[in-house]
């Protein structure tokens, strides 16, 4: 997953890329255009961060990315709030605004979402339970289109319950099945 963090402040861009980096997000970042245009050398990257200190000069940067790449991941970071910030940032084509102060965690949880939901491939490997989808080809859960952040065991777990649905199991069973195969 390529991600670029747009920035009019070097230092800013790389304090983002290091909160990133601890979320296992790996971010390239560049400065924003004066004239706002984004060039094509940039339009590989799956998600597009901006972090912006005037969101509504911003805009217009968020409008190209999006005509260009239709399917991109772009995240609005705001760092000063006014309102109807978020309304025209979506408008104009951003996934999602976030205002100060960033969670890292949060902005990486909507990244991973947004750029898998975006290049879910059509035979993956998908499980139903109820309102819950899981999906062991790319380890995701949601439910009603929400991302449910689990740790590897947990969705083990949840992967082996669903396959066995039908079935009851014994706690042996499950163990066998679910801790000696991840050691």
């Amino acid at each position: 997953m390529q991600i670029l963090i747009l920035c009019h402040n070097k230092d800013q861009a790389k304090f983002i890329q290091k909160g990133l980096s601890y979320e296992n997000l790996g971010a390239l970042h560049c400065e924003i255009p004066p004239d706002k245009k984004i060039t094509l050398k940039h339009l590989s990257s799956d998600a597009f961060l901006i972090l912006s200190r005037d969101p509504k000069a911003d805009i217009p940067l968020v409008d190209d990315i999006r005509t260009q790449r239709k399917s991109a991941t772009i995240i609005l970071l705001a760092e000063n709030y006014y309102e109807n910030i978020e309304s025209e940032a979506k408008q104009a084509g951003a996934n999602l605004v976030f205002t100060r102060p960033f969670s890292f965690s949060d902005i990486a949880i909507q990244i991973k979402y947004l750029v898998y939901v975006t290049k879910r491939p059509a035979a993956s490997k998908t499980l139903y339970a109820g309102p819950l989808e899981l999906d062991a080809y790319k380890r995701v859960l949601l439910k009603s289109d929400k991302l449910i952040p689990l740790r590897n065991k947990e969705f083990s777990l949840l992967e082996f319950l669903m396959l066995n649905k039908t079935r009851v199991l014994t706690r042996t069973e499950i163990f066998e099945s679910v801790w000696d195969r991840n050691g």
